[in-house]
């Protein structure tokens, strides 16, 4: 009788180091087998199941048998053409679903309530446009806005469809254009305009869509030149009017140059081509001369026992090195009244007058190189010290009788530009903007 098991070597297989009992191989490779078989097929059958459609049901807007249905499915419009794409509840849209135009194109996917927008992707002609929160069907919440060409164009808070609350508002090469507080869809509140670069142009209040309040003008460098009340978009310079020179001096976050001539004293800033004129006299005091070539070797400087507190600005004057923007290009006395016209300005030329004091100011306050045709009507000036020009006559000359000046109105604010002749290229020393004169005197100063 012969005895289960192996009997010699012939009942093994002989895998190089390793053998296996004969028997043993076999079943193991028939369990095997079967297993194979066994998967094999359930894979089949579950890829099969993952390429068939799935059988949502399809719906029109108008049929009663929606109105009872809850599950995904699909509803189309008179035309056929399928509108959404989702999870239904009891009829109307609710859940994850896709909304589509009439032309089959998405304009949104995300969640839905009760035929709502909740949140989720609003596109325009394919293209994404919004990605955030929705009230109502419309922007209101958290979201981001993009542009066209896919870059952020805004992203922040929303109210009604509008930007609202706080937000960054992006340039189309990505730079932040603006941070702050907006308000139906403008910069309301407190915020921060940049530059180009991502220095800060100005920082503060705004209303309405511009700089209005208190704030600070920043240069090209980013160092602050202007701190104080703000408005319409530019330091409010006519505030100071009747008010100290001290506090004019001391919104301004440059140095100033001083110009003297008769009864009159100007402190200029030229970084915000402003200047800030006062007829009571300022005292100065002698110092070592720094400027090349100065004779006396001595210089001149604001005494700093002066009482600025004490003196009141009477006139402010605002330079600009052109005419305004509705004039640019143009040369003629006539298309800049046609201009001025159509921008409904009331304009006034005056012929034949001379340049007054205030013109003066305006011109040695201008870089020293653009100075040579001012020199044709006044020769009579000395520069006094590193930050004072004076100046002492104003004498008539064949250059000034041709002069003409040009007023107008724009905005509430009189422009006032000197011309030596009916050409706007013969503008001699930029725009002066004459905001008012401040009468009476500001309470409490004397004259």
């Amino acid at each position: 009788m012969r005895r289960w098991g192996p009997q010699g070597k012939n009942d093994y297989f002989h895998i190089g180091p390793v053998f296996l009992y004969r028997p043993l191989a076999v079943l193991l490779a028939a369990l095997c087998a079967a297993l194979v078989c066994l998967c094999g097929g359930s894979a089949v059958r579950y890829a099969k199941a993952r390429l068939s459609p799935q059988p949502y049901p399809v719906f029109a807007y108008d049929a009663k048998a929606l109105g009872g249905f809850t599950g995904t499915g699909r509803i189309r419009d008179a035309r056929g053409v399928i509108r959404y794409e989702g999870a239904i509840a009891d009829g109307l849209c609710t859940g994850e679903g896709v909304v589509y135009d009439g032309a089959g194109q998405m304009v949104f996917s995300g969640t839905l309530a009760q035929n709502e927008y909740q949140y989720g992707a609003a596109y325009q002609n394919g293209v994404l446009r919004y990605r955030g929160a929705f009230q109502n069907s419309v922007y209101e919440g958290e979201g981001t806005l993009y542009r066209a060409d896919g870059g952020t164009e805004y992203e922040g808070g929303f109210y009604a469809g509008r930007r609202q609350g706080h937000g960054v508002a992006y340039r189309q090469s990505g730079g932040v254009l603006y941070e702050g507080a907006f308000e139906a869809g403008l910069y309301h509140g407190v915020g921060t305009l940049y530059e180009e670069n991502g220095r800060p142009a100005y920082a503060g209040e705004f209303r309405r869509g511009a700089p209005e309040g208190e704030g600070v003008f920043y240069g090209a460098e980013g160092q602050p030149l202007y701190e104080g009340r703000v408005r319409a978009g530019r330091p409010d310079y006519l505030s100071f009017l009747g008010g100290s020179v001290a506090d004019a001096l001391a919104a301004l976050q440059t140095p100033c140059e001083i110009y003297t001539a008769k009864d009159k004293t100007a402190f200029c800033s030229r970084a915000l081509n402003v200047l800030f004129l006062t007829e009571d006299a300022p005292v100065f005091q002698r110092k070592a001369a720094q400027w090349p070539g100065t004779a006396s070797g001595e210089s001149v400087e604001l005494d700093p026992e002066t009482q600025t507190d004490q003196m009141t600005v009477t006139e402010v004057l605002l330079l600009s090195d052109s005419l305004p923007e509705l004039c640019q290009g143009l040369t003629t006395r006539g298309d800049i009244e046609a201009a001025l016209r159509e921008a409904g300005c009331e304009s006034a030329w005056e012929k034949n007058t001379l340049p007054d004091d205030r013109d003066f100011f305006a011109g040695y306050a201008l870089p020293y190189e653009r100075q040579h045709v001012l020199r044709e009507l006044n020769d009579k000036t000395e520069r006094a010290g590193d930050h004072v020009v004076k100046f002492t006559d104003v004498p008539p000359t064949k250059t000034a009788a041709r002069a003409a000046r040009l007023n107008f109105e724009q905005g509430g604010i009189r422009y006032v530009y000197s011309f030596l002749g009916d050409s706007a290229e013969y503008l001699y020393s930029g725009a002066r903007l004459v905001i008012k004169q401040a009468e009476p005197p500001h309470p409490g100063k004397s004259k």
